[in-house]
């Protein structure tokens, strides 16, 4: 597979942004005015439909090497494509019973040849990641680490990436949160081994 670099469009707000809106929020827009005007240069992937944890979901991906729209193109050295995920998630909300779904729109640009399919499961490893950092971050308290000295620091950064690596495996297979999952590995011999096997 060919090394990609993909970057996220963020939330951040340009200066001449519209009150409220984010430069993310524009460029959903230049991306929807330009995929209106020339679909065919605005190839489409969907995945599978996937069903867990009593959710459905459904994404979609549209990726394209006409990337002359851009803004400050010149800005961005090796950029080949702008990429759009589209995720929509279907729940029962658990007080009424009634299914309600959410759509959510993520832009990226990258380094990427265009293919669609290929974009998208890159951009699944993308936040995969993130996720992992997020989970070391809020479950782990990793920003509150206050370990200054020598290699304090690197080495309980590695003992928490270590812990995460067994406890969120073990968390998706047992439907449970990391927390949850962590207090099973501190109450249980059973779980502590089936974590390490």
């Amino acid at each position: 597979m060919e090394t990609a670099r993909l970057h996220t469009c963020t939330f951040a707000h340009s200066k001449d942004s519209p009150a409220g809106a984010t430069l993310h929020d524009e460029m959903l827009l230049l991306f929807e005015k330009e995929r209106e005007s020339s679909p065919h240069l605005f190839p489409r992937y969907d995945a599978p439909v996937e069903k867990n944890s009593g959710r459905i979901e459904r994404r979609s991906c549209w990726q394209t090497g006409h990337v002359g729209w851009f803004e400050d193109i010149g800005e961005w050295q090796g950029l080949r494509s702008v990429i759009m995920v589209e995720a929509e998630r279907s729940a029962r909300n658990v007080e009424t019973g009634e299914w309600e779904t959410s759509t959510e729109r993520r832009l990226y640009i990258s380094s990427l040849k265009v293919d669609p399919e290929l974009a998208l499961e890159v951009t699944r490893r993308h936040w995969g990641v993130e996720s992992m950092h997020w989970t070391l971050d809020v479950t782990y308290g990793e920003d509150y680490c206050r370990a200054r000295t020598k290699h304090a620091a690197a080495n309980r950064a590695s003992v928490r990436r270590m812990a995460a690596s067994l406890t969120i495996p073990w968390a998706r297979k047992h439907k449970c949160t990391v927390k949850e999952a962590m207090l099973f590995a501190n109450q249980s011999k059973e779980a502590r081994l089936e974590m390490l096997s």
